[in-house]
């Protein structure tokens, strides 16, 4: 499975972060033979750089090694079926794509592989490959399905399922259907299929997309060559980037308060209830009572929005952000290319602009501690104000020069 970078991706079951993913499921048949079938679903993410096709359900034995499958810089998780031949599933996914094996509830025949993606910057997904054998009682591997759902939707990521549960939704009237959609309503998921993915004898759609992603509702292509006797299936699914939410707080604007109006206020107030309480529980409750009456009037609270704090060692130091933007292009060169050259040089920019953002940012606080009052260093922070341990490094180069 590909995803994109922080501009637009797409992935066949995956995620954009801002990234666009695009999924192709191709499946075998709904029958067993003695000889092995091949399923095949693939996920494909395109890049600012092109097209990345993933293949993401793959029929296999534990005795195919995983150098017969990947290409270069590609990895793969498989789960193999063990003790008969058939079934298996897998997911192929390129090497910039981080792909972690996820542990879901195990039992039943139901043969699933979870996996957590994601590209640089981007938005985790939950992304599983599932294959139910037609022999399988359908009883509990739905509620095997339904418990390894659950598991997938209280992560709080996007999640996509794809591959064959051999149940035809487009019998939609029939009572086993009605179960199943029944069983994904209450988990908040839909599914995407809705044309004939095995054709022979009959066309019915039993290769399936679940998902939670509903604004907008991921596209869905059923492609019609096959390679095997499902037809592909493709799946583009636009997902935004993770925002911080906005933080917000209450606070009253001093600076625009009219503070002479605020003196004649208390002037004229009534203090006599102040002056004669005898309990100073009391004294303090009709003070502010006073107090929040006036600035109430003069200076109400208001909810504002918390602005993020900029990195001022940034705006200073061009030298810094053209390192930066060469090592961006370094990155994207990379990319394209994926040779071994590209990637040294890339890391070699990576490196160097780490050790140069570490080094600008202790020579600003440091400049900061030693032109001010230290009392006064806390009052007007930034982000990426230092830890306890790199202020006091900062106070030590500060005290030593």
């Amino acid at each position: 499975m590909e995803t994109q970078p922080p501009s637009e991706a797409e992935t066949e079951t995956g995620t954009d972060t801002d990234t666009e993913t695009e999924t192709e499921t191709e499946t075998p048949s709904d029958t067993e033979t003695e000889t092995e079938t091949e399923t095949e679903t693939e996920t494909e993410t395109e890049t600012e750089t092109g097209r990345r096709p993933t293949p993401a359900e793959t029929w296999l034995s534990p005795q195919i090694s995983d150098q017969f499958l990947a290409f270069p810089g590609y990895s793969v998780l498989r789960q193999d079926r063990e003790g008969r031949r058939g079934g298996g599933v897998a997911i192929l996914c390129r090497s910039e794509i981080e792909a972690q094996r996820m542990s879901m509830p195990a039992g039943g025949a139901l043969e699933t592989l979870w996996a957590s993606v994601s590209w640089r910057g981007g938005r985790p997904t939950t992304v599983g490959v599932v294959y139910r054998p037609p022999d399988s009682p359908e009883a509990s591997s739905l509620e095997h399905l339904q418990e390894q759902l659950r598991a997938a939707r209280c992560l709080g990521r996007p999640v996509f399922l794809l591959g064959d549960i051999n149940l035809n939704v487009l019998d939609a009237a029939s009572p086993r259907i009605c179960r199943y959609n029944s069983l994904l309503s209450e988990l908040g998921l839909v599914q995407l299929v809705n044309q004939p993915t095995h054709l022979h004898p009959v066309p019915t759609a039993l290769d399936h997309v679940l998902t939670d992603q509903r604004d907008p509702v991921p596209e869905v292509e059923v492609l019609p060559v096959a390679i095997s006797d499902h037809q592909p299936v493709i799946v583009t699914a636009r997902l935004g980037r993770v925002r911080r939410p906005p933080e917000w707080r209450t606070a009253r604007p001093w600076r625009r308060c009219d503070w002479d109006a605020v003196c004649l206020e208390f002037l004229g107030a009534d203090w006599s209830a102040v002056d004669g309480a005898t309990d100073v529980n009391v004294c303090v409750r009709e003070f502010m009572t006073i107090w929040n009456s006036v600035f109430d009037r003069l200076c109400p609270a208001r909810r504002v929005r918390v602005s993020r704090p900029d990195c001022p060692w940034l705006a200073d130091d061009p030298a810094l952000r053209a390192l930066m933007s060469e090592r961006d292009a370094a990155r994207d060169t990379w990319i394209c290319l994926r040779s071994p050259e590209s990637k040294a040089d890339y890391l070699r920019l990576r490196n160097s602009v780490k050790s140069q953002l570490i080094k600008a940012r202790r020579d600003f606080f440091c400049d900061e501690l030693a032109s001010g009052d230290r009392r006064d260093f806390w009052t007007s922070p930034v982000r990426g104000m230092p830890t306890l341990r790199a202020f006091k490094a900062a106070v030590r180069k500060c005290d030593n020069t």
